[in-house]
């Protein structure tokens, strides 16, 4: 029997960024198995899988933070690269979930683990 292994987390979450100045910040993870890795954004969450945090009018899970027209907040799937530039002074929550694929070499697909 083979184990699966969760991917985990090896950036340390940003605790403050500066108004106007560019942001590139990568949520690095691992994955013991070696399985490939897709990042999402998923809506935050509070006190379990279907309390959902309210986002304040103009923010949603994919847009949590106010933007410059110069850099949109923008998340790299495959990488978990997340790069913007904020212009306003806010308190704002993201929350990313990391998916991992399996190749099944029977029928040479990537599987959801």
């Amino acid at each position: 029997m083979s184990y699966n292994s969760s991917p985990a987390f090896l950036s340390r979450p940003i605790s403050y960024i500066c108004t106007g100045g560019y942001i590139n910040y990568l949520q690095n993870a691992t994955e013991p198995n070696g399985d490939s890795l897709q990042y999402e954004l998923i809506a935050a969450r509070n006190n379990g899988p279907n309390a959902s945090v309210p986002y304040a009018a103009g923010y949603t899970y994919l847009q949590p933070i106010h933007t410059a027209p110069i850099g949109p907040f923008l998340l790299n799937q495959k990488t978990g690269n997340i790069s913007f530039v904020a212009n306003t002074v806010e308190t704002s929550v993201i929350a990313i979930r990391v998916n991992e694929y399996r190749f099944d070499s029977t029928f040479y697909v990537w599987v959801k683990a």
